[in-house]
This record gives structure tokens, sequence and C-alpha cells, in this order.
């Protein structure tokens, strides 16, 4: 067996060249990009809670909200944060209209349908 330091030398050595070529998606399995693959588009396209939390709107000064329900990864919020309200929202899903903030869990205090945040 050869050491580290000696095998590096010899990659380093080898100028390895890799073979590009173009294949189909369907047989690009397993394969290396040769490239960055940059989207044109965003992807998902909505804004979405990037942690787990409450959707509120920030110009809503209330100390308490009533919960109006929970929007989960890849569900729709259903409706729209009202004043005094905030939906319970978890990582990737969708901010619900209405909402432009997303008040992370670790600050929330939810009882009786209502949440307050300690900051």
């Amino acid at each position: 067996m050869i050491g580290l330091k000696d095998a590096l030398s010899i990659l380093h050595e080898a100028h390895l060249r890799p073979v590009i070529e173009a294949v189909p998606l369907n047989r690009s399995y397993g394969r290396i990009l040769a490239a960055d693959l940059i989207s044109t588009i965003e992807m998902p396209p909505f804004d979405k809670a990037a942690m787990d939390g409450y959707a509120v709107n920030t110009q809503d000064k209330a100390g308490e909200f009533t919960v109006t329900g929970v929007v989960a990864a890849g569900d729709a919020p259903g409706r729209v944060i009202g004043t005094h309200e905030a939906m319970r929202i978890m990582t990737g899903a969708p901010v619900p209209d209405g909402a432009d903030q997303v008040v992370i869990r670790e600050v929330s205090k939810e009882k009786n349908g209502k949440v307050r945040f300690s900051s």
C-alpha cells in the first residue's frame, strides 16, 4: 500500500481529462454534470417558509394571534391571513396571502388556539 502523499502525487501527474458527452436525461442517472446547471425560473414558484413557525403580517401589532390553520409543504394555504390571525406553517410550505413573515416556532407559544411570540 502507498501513502496518501504518494497517491496524490500520482493523480496530480496523471493529468486526467474527463470525457464529456451529451446523453438523454433518462440515461443520465449516476452521472456527473460537466458544468453547473442554472434554472431560468424560480422553483418552487411561490414564497415559501424557510423554517417551521407561524405566518403573520408584520403590520399587525397584536400581542396575541388566533391560529386559523396549518400549512404543510405541498399544501395550499386555503385562506388569507386576516387581522390578528396567524397560520402554523411548516418548512417549504407556501406562505399564505396576507402574511409577509414567518416567526420561528422556538419563540412562539401556542395555547387554546392562540399564539404569542416572545420576540
